[in-house]
């Protein structure tokens, strides 16, 4: 995190544009809900069996892209659609089929 902070800030440094007070807000409430999530993310693999939570972690793609069809109305291909899928089905098959 603190080497793409270096590198986007040198980056950025010929287009900065102050971030209006809802931007801040935006920032704010990122690094808040960011820093709970990985908090209960490793209390979990601590918790529980890693075997089973850590394919977890790959929902996070399949809810990006229900956040960017809801809230940004983009478009998704039929390769899009079908790595949902095989994302889905993977999970499903290591909770059930591993356990056998």
């Amino acid at each position: 995190m603190i080497i793409s902070a270096v590198i986007g800030g040198t980056l950025s440094i010929n287009n900065w544009q102050t971030p209006q007070l809802n931007v801040w807000l935006i920032f704010l409430s990122l690094g808040v809900f960011g820093y709970f999530g990985q908090v209960y993310m490793t209390k979990a693999l601590q918790l529980g069996e890693t075997s089973k939570l850590a394919p977890l972690k790959y929902l996070e793609v399949v809810f990006s892209m229900l956040i960017g069809l809801i809230w940004f109305s983009e478009n998704y291909t039929l390769f899009s659609l079908l790595g949902i899928g095989l994302i889905i089905s993977g999970l499903l098959l290591n909770l059930f089929v591993k356990d056998k």
